[in-house]
C-alpha cells in the first residue's frame, strides 16, 4: 500500500511512505498509519484519542474481509435487491466468524433496513435489523460509530426525536465529524427545520470538502428547496471532483432538469448512461417520466413495453395504472378503466400487506379519482395525509399533500384542487414548476386562471425566513391606525373591560398579520 499526505489548502506534499506486509498484519498496519500521520500533522492526542486510534473491533482478519465486502456493496449505488442480499450475506458471515464485532452489526442494521423499506416489508426483517442495532449497542455504547448507527436505526424507522438523542451522543465524541452533521441536517430536514439542515450541510462540506455524500444531499436541498442554480453548480463540481460518483450525479442533474422540466437535459443525460444500466428498472422508469412529460405517448408505451420490470424495486405504482395514467392523458376514458380496474385490485391486496403505509393509500385514492369514485378517492386521499403529515414528515409530506390536489383534481373537485395547490406550492418539496407547466397530472385544473398564479409560485425559490424573523423586520403599527377600530358604540366602561381581558394583543396581533 502506498500512503500519501497532502495539504490540501496548497497541494503540498507532505508525507509518503510504502507498506509491503502480510494481509494478517492489516490491524497492526492500520494502527502505525494513523499514529505516523498524527505526527506528520503535529498535533497532541488525548488519552481517549490515542485508545481510538488503537480500537479494533475485531481481530479475525477473515472476518473483516467479508465486512469489507459486504460494505462494499452496500454502498454501490443503486445497488438494488440482489445487492442489498448480497452485503446481508457478507456480513451474516462476518458475524460468525466474530460474533462480538460490532461494526458488521451496525451495517447489518442499516442493510436490513433498506430491504425492509424498499423490497420485503416483513415483521421478521424489522426485528433482525432492530436485533443488530441493540447488539452493537450491548457490545460497545461507547463507540461512536456505534452512537451513530443507532441514530440511523431510528432515523430509517422515523422516529426523529431518539435518532436526535444518539446523534446529541455521538456529536460529543465527534465534534467535527461530517457524517454526524449529514445525520443532523438529515433529521432537520424531516422535522421542517430547512434552513438549519442547509447550515449543516454546508459546515460538513467545509469539514469534509471531498466527501460526496455531502454534495448529494446539499444538491438535494437545495432543489427541495427550488435553488436550482445551487443544485446544478454543486452537480457540475461533484462530476468534475468525483468521476467514480459520475452516475450518482448525473441522477442529481437529471432531477434538477426534470425539476425544471428541461426534457431536452432529462433525455441527454439518460442517452449518456452506460449501454444496459438499468438498475431495478430505474433508467426505463426515469425514460418513461420524461416522455410522459413530453407527452410522447408511442414512446411511453414502448419505453413499458419493453421493460419486463418497469417501475424500480420497491416501487408500489402497479404498471397498469401508468397505462391507465397515459391512456387518461389522451382521452381514451373506457380503456383507461380498464387499466385502472387492474391497478386497483394491485393495490387493494398491497394494503391487505402493508395496511399502515401511507403510499399505496395515495396511490388508491388516484386510481379511486380516475375510476369516479369520488368519495373513496378523497376519503383515501385524505387518510394517506393523514397517516404522513408535514408535521411527522416534512420531506416526505408535501409530497402526499401535492397527490391529494392530484386526486381533487381527478375528482372533478376543481376549487379544492386550487386551494390545495396554492398552499402546498409554498412548501419545501412541493409540485414542481416542470410538472405543473408541462404534465398531464394538472391537465383537469390547467385552464383555471388561478393556476397561472401557483405556476409562477412554482417557479420562485422557497423563503426560508422564520415568522418571528418576518414579524421583526415588519414596521411598527403607527398610532393612529388602532384609532379605526370599531368601538363607537360601546361605553368607557365596557371598552376599558374588553381592553383588560387581553383581548389588545390579539387585535394588534390581527392587524400585524
Amino acid at each position: 500500500m502506498n500512503v500519501q499526505l497532502i495539504d490540501t489548502r496548497t497541494n503540498a506534499h507532505v508525507w509518503a511512505e510504502n507498506y509491503d506486509r502480510d494481509i494478517a498484519d492489516v490491524f497492526a498496519m492500520q494502527t502505525e498509519l494513523a499514529e505516523k500521520i498524527v505526527l506528520q500533522l503535529k498535533v497532541s492526542l488525548s488519552p481517549r484519542e490515542k485508545m481510538a486510534i488503537a480500537e479494533r473491533t475485531t481481530n479475525n482478519v477473515e472476518a473483516y474481509d467479508l465486512y469489507l465486502r459486504g460494505k462494499a456493496w452496500a454502498e454501490q449505488y443503486r445497488v438494488g435487491k440482489e445487492g442489498e442480499l448480497e452485503a446481508e450475506g457478507f456480513l451474516d458471515k462476518a458475524i460468525q466468524r466474530d460474533p462480538n464485532f460490532v461494526r458488521a452489526y451496525c451495517l447489518l442494521s442499516s442493510v436490513e433496513l433498506t430491504l425492509y423499506r424498499y423490497f420485503d416489508h416483513s415483521p421478521a426483517r424489522h426485528a433482525k435489523a432492530e436485533n443488530a442495532v441493540q447488539t452493537a449497542m450491548r457490545l460497545r455504547p461507547d463507540l461512536a460509530e456505534v452512537r451513530l448507527a443507532e441514530a440511523g436505526y431510528y432515523y430509517r424507522i422515523r422516529d426523529f426525536e431518539k435518532a436526535r438523542s444518539a446523534l446529541t451522543v455521538a456529536t460529543r465524541m465527534l465534534p467535527n465529524n461530517s457524517d454526524v452533521l449529514i445525520w443532523s441536517a438529515a433529521i432537520d430536514r424531516r422535522q421542517g427545520r430547512w434552513k438549519e439542515s442547509l447550515t449543516e450541510l454546508e459546515r460538513a462540506l467545509e469539514h469534509d470538502p471531498r466527501n460526496p455524500d455531502v454534495l448529494h444531499d446539499l444538491i438535494n436541498t437545495y432543489k427541495a428547496l427550488r435553488r436550482y442554480s445551487d443544485s446544478e453548480r454543486l452537480v457540475e463540481n461533484g462530476l468534475a471532483a468525483f468521476p467514480e460518483e459520475k452516475l450518482g450525479f448525473l441522477d442529481d442533474k437529471f432531477g434538477v432538469a426534470y425539476a425544471l422540466g428541461d426534457t431536452k437535459t432529462c433525455r441527454e443525460i439518460i442517452e449518456s448512461l452506460p449501454r444496459g444500466y438499468n438498475p431495478g428498472g430505474h433508467t426505463s422508469m426515469i425514460r418513461f417520466q420524461v416522455a410522459f412529460l413530453d407527452r410522447d405517448w408511442d414512446e411511453a408505451e414502448r419505453v413499458i413495453d419493453a421493460a419486463k420490470k418497469l417501475a424500480p424495486e420497491g416501487y408500489v405504482v402497479p404498471i397498469p395504472f401508468l397505462y391507465g395514467f397515459m391512456a387518461r392523458a389522451q382521452g381514451e376514458q373506457e380503456k383507461a378503466r380498464a387499466f385502472f380496474a387492474q391497478a386497483r385490485q394491485i393495490l387493494e391486496q398491497t394494503l391487505i400487506k402493508r395496511p399502515d403505509d401511507a403510499e399505496p393509500l395515495i396511490w388508491m385514492g388516484l386510481t379511486d379519482a380516475a375510476l369516479g369514485r369520488k368519495e373513496d378517492a378523497i376519503r383515501e386521499g385524505r387518510e394517506a395525509v393523514a397517516k404522513e403529515p408535514i408535521s411527522r414528515d416534512a420531506s416526505t409530506g408535501a409530497d402526499f399533500e401535492t397527490s391529494l390536489a392530484q386526486i381533487y383534481a381527478w375528482a372533478g373537485e376543481k376549487d379544492l384542487a386550487i386551494e390545495q395547490l396554492a398552499a402546498v406550492v409554498k412548501l419545501p418539496n412541493g409540485p414542481t414548476v416542470g410538472s405543473l407547466k408541462l404534465s398531464a397530472d394538472w391537465d383537469d385544473v390547467r385552464g383555471d386562471p388561478r393556476f397561472a398564479q401557483i405556476l409562477e409560485e412554482s417557479a420562485r425559490p422557497i423563503d426560508l425566513t422564520s415568522a418571528e424573523d418576518k414579524r421583526a423586520m415588519e414596521p411598527a403599527i403607527p398610532e393612529k391606525s388602532i384609532a379605526v377600530l370599531p368601538f363607537q358604540n360601546l361605553s368607557d366602561d365596557k371598552a376599558n373591560s374588553f381592553f383588560a381581558d387581553g383581548v389588545q394583543d390579539e387585535i394588534l396581533a390581527d392587524l400585524r398579520s
